[in-house]
């Protein structure tokens, strides 16, 4: 058994350094090292809860619909759960299926914080319940927990996608982008620190680099649907209306081949 823990372990950590990343390819290798370790050891509740924190997240970065991934987000966590009730993944997962799936924020909130009760220093539980917060504009406090959450994990590239969110709704623009940026120099793979990078230049009228940051970034990560939709709409503010349309037409056409959030 002790053995079996290890191997588990193993492909944990193994899973959890891919999750990290955030890019699609990260997601999937975390899932698969994820049912390793749950094949090294069925009993084995963190394997479980970080199968449910992917499936929580793949809708919300774009990657897939909602309905399916969601649902197995939901059952993992549960299964977490029931295997360790004082599982702080479990917690933290469980309560990103109570936001991402239902829209219960204060349910959500709650399990973060439980999470944080029984691992202090767990960056996730604190940057889910900064996304808790942001979504009901209690913005000093999420900024709080993100600052705290980046003191315990200074490489974590959900920090400054968070922050830029939270900046950006808080309509600190100027700040906004300079998280962007950063997280484009943390993961130059992640089409989506392109995407709300220029969505920040245009937000503060700087069109010309908000459409060059978008080619850098279908130059690293191909013409993913969020970057062509984000030109559409960098496009449409300059009013290059027509450019803009046909790019929503070629979106529709995407669409029948291909997952377009």
């Amino acid at each position: 058994a002790a053995a079996a823990n290890t191997v588990a372990y193993e492909w944990y950590l193994k899973g959890r350094f891919h999750w990290n990343r955030r890019t699609k390819d990260g997601f999937d290798r975390a899932i698969e090292c994820f049912e390793h370790a749950i094949a090294a050891d069925p009993g084995y509740a963190r394997g479980y809860a970080g199968l449910a924190g992917t499936y929580a997240v793949l809708p919300v970065w774009g990657y897939v619909p909602s309905r399916d991934a969601l649902a197995k987000a939901e059952s993992h966590s549960r299964r977490a759960l029931e295997l360790d009730p004082d599982l702080a993944e479990a917690h933290a997962s469980y309560g990103a299926v109570l936001s991402n799936r239902y829209g219960d924020f204060e349910g959500s909130e709650r399990e973060q914080r439980r999470a944080m009760e029984l691992d202090p220093g767990s960056a996730t539980a604190m940057c889910w319940c900064a996304t808790t917060l942001i979504a009901r504009e209690r913005f000093e406090e999420a900024q709080r927990l993100l600052e705290k959450a980046r003191r315990i994990d200074p490489l974590s590239i959900i920090v400054p996608y968070e922050m830029g969110d939270l900046h950006f709704l808080w309509r600190r623009l100027e700040e906004a982008l300079n998280h962007y940026l950063q997280l484009v120099e943390l993961e130059p793979s992640l089409p989506q620190a392109y995407s709300r990078g220029a969505t920040a230049y245009a937000a503060l009228g700087r069109y010309e680099e908000a459409l060059a940051i978008l080619t850098r970034g279908e130059g690293r990560c191909g013409r993913t649907p969020d970057l062509t939709a984000t030109r559409g709409y960098v496009l449409a503010f300059m009013g290059r209306r027509e450019e803009a349309q046909s790019l929503g037409l070629e979106l529709e056409e995407r669409a029948r081949t291909e997952y377009v959030p």
